[in-house]
C-alpha cells in the first residue's frame, strides 16, 4: 500500500471513529463534561465498592453504566443518537442482569450442586465392597485414560554436590 492511500484509509477511519464517539458522547455524557460517564462510573465503583477486577464487579459495571446512560439521557430530555432508550431497558439491562445471575450462579449454585454430587457418590462408595470400588477404577481408567491415575509419582528432585554424599537418615 502506498503512503497515500493509507493516509487516506487512515482520515477516513479517523472521521468514523470521531462521529461515533461524539455520538456516543451524546448518549453516555453531559454537554459540559465530554469524559463524564468516566468520571461517573469511576466515582459509583468506588462508592458502591464494586470490585471491577472479578466477573460479578464487570457484570455490575455494565449494568450502572447503562443505568448511567438511561440517566443522562431520561433527566435531560435528550433524544439519544445510537441506540433507543428503550433499548437499554428492555434489552442491555435484562441481558446484563442474565449474564450476573448466570455469574452468580456459578459462584453459588454451581458449588453445591458438586458437593452433593461429591456426597452422594461418598455415600454410594462407602457402601461398595472392595472388589466392587475396584472394578469402578478400572473401568474409570478404561473410560478416561488421560486421567493419570495408572502414572507413578515423581520423585521429588534433590540437589546433589559433586563430592558429599547424601546423609541417610536413622532409622526409629
Amino acid at each position: 500500500m502506498n503512503p497515500k492511500k493509507f493516509e487516506e484509509l487512515f482520515n477516513k477511519w479517523h472521521e468514523d471513529r470521531k462521529k461515533v464517539a461524539v455520538g456516543k458522547s451524546h448518549d453516555y455524557a453531559t454537554d459540559e463534561e465530554f469524559l463524564q460517564n468516566f468520571k461517573t462510573m469511576a466515582q459509583l465503583m468506588e462508592i458502591l465498592k464494586i470490585d471491577v477486577k472479578t466477573p460479578i464487579g464487570v457484570a455490575t459495571f455494565f449494568i450502572t453504566m447503562k443505568l448511567a446512560r438511561f440517566c443522562n439521557l431520561w433527566f435531560s430530555g435528550k433524544t439519544p443518537k445510537n441506540e433507543a432508550i428503550t433499548d437499554t431497558i428492555r434489552i442491555d439491562l435484562p441481558i446484563y442482569t442474565d449474564l450476573l445471575n448466570a455469574l452468580m450462579w456459578e459462584k453459588v449454585e454451581l458449588p453445591g450442586i458438586a458437593n452433593k454430587a461429591i456426597d452422594k457418590w461418598a455415600n454410594k462408595l462407602e457402601k461398595m465392597s472392595k472388589e466392587d470400588v475396584i472394578k469402578l477404577i478400572d473401568k474409570t481408567k478404561r473410560n478416561f485414560p488421560n486421567l493419570g491415575v495408572d502414572e507413578e509419582p515423581k520423585k521429588p528432585k534433590t540437589r546433589f554436590v559433586p563430592g558429599s554424599e547424601p546423609k541417610k537418615r536413622k532409622k526409629k
